[in-house]
């Protein structure tokens, strides 16, 4: 089913359900397909609505908490944070611009939730990112939401994220910093940024992969990426307040310590095309 609430758009339009056939087979072993796809498909002139609010997608499901609704975006499968309600599972379609899409439900039988994620202001935007394989925790399954972030372990997720190495051509670039040594797993994603533009070293020839990186570092990087030299955090920092009465340390300062929680919101946000 898809629900619709009043005022949700005013165009007028209309919407249609149909069984889809789509093969998985590349999902992997992991992954058992729980429903049948289906096509939801936007009819006016411009094939696509301004959602106002969000509309949910809902399916009948009796299987366990791994469950989630999945949409085919993109040539694969993409989770959207999915809710359970009795013998119903839902999620919300927050996009601005809806152009309609195809889902069904798959059992992620590996999927492990952090401890620690619970009623934190940023779970909805944690989880999906935990699912989507774009982030993950600590070996004691916390994710540490509120632990300042540092710059190779952002290169990292805005590696996963973006997809540099799948869609996007790159010069593979030699890692020649002075301190390449200590890049650990991080090396690949970090000669990426540099390869793209889009991250440099200090003066020293260092990257210094292990520090935190500060808001303004994350404002300027996300500027390069987004190629919208208008981006600032403060927009950012705002919805963040508006939404959940959260007060980001960048009020005080743009040289503080940007959060994982907030790394995740803010590229969760521009995915979901809220920003």
């Amino acid at each position: 089913k898809i629900k619709i609430e009043p005022g949700s758009f005013y165009e007028e339009t209309g919407i249609s359900i149909e069984r889809a056939s789509l093969y998985d087979s590349f999902l992997g072993s992991a992954m058992t397909r729980a429903t049948h796809s289906y096509n939801i498909k936007v009819r006016n002139l411009l094939n696509s609505v301004n959602l106002k609010k969000p509309i949910t997608i809902e399916f009948e499901y009796y299987g366990p908490k791994e469950g989630g609704i999945y949409e085919f975006k993109n040539g694969r499968w993409t989770y959207l944070y999915s809710q359970f309600e009795g013998d119903k599972i839902y999620a919300d379609i927050h996009t601005n611009r809806y152009l309609g899409g195809t889902y069904a439900v798959f059992i992620d039988e590996t999927y492990k939730t952090m401890d620690d994620i619970g009623g934190h202001w940023a779970a909805r935007s944690i989880e999906t990112f935990l699912r989507r394989n774009h982030i993950s925790g600590y070996p004691d399954r916390t994710f540490r939401p509120d632990q300042s972030i540092t710059r190779a372990e952002f290169v990292k997720i805005l590696d996963n994220v973006y997809g540099w190495s799948m869609y996007s051509p790159y010069t593979h670039t030699s890692i020649n910093f002075a301190d390449s040594s200590v890049f650990g797993v991080f090396a690949d994603s970090i000669s990426k940024a540099v390869s793209l533009g889009y991250v440099k070293g200090y003066t020293d020839n260092t990257f210094r992969p292990h520090i935190p990186i500060t808001y303004q570092e994350v404002e300027w990087l996300m500027q390069r990426i987004t190629g919208r030299q208008d981006f600032k955090w403060y927009t950012v920092a705002e919805k963040i307040f508006n939404d959940y009465y959260v007060r980001s340390k960048s009020y005080n300062s743009k040289e503080n310590y940007i959060t994982r929680a907030e790394v995740v919101y803010l590229l969760h946000s521009l995915e979901e095309g809220l920003l």
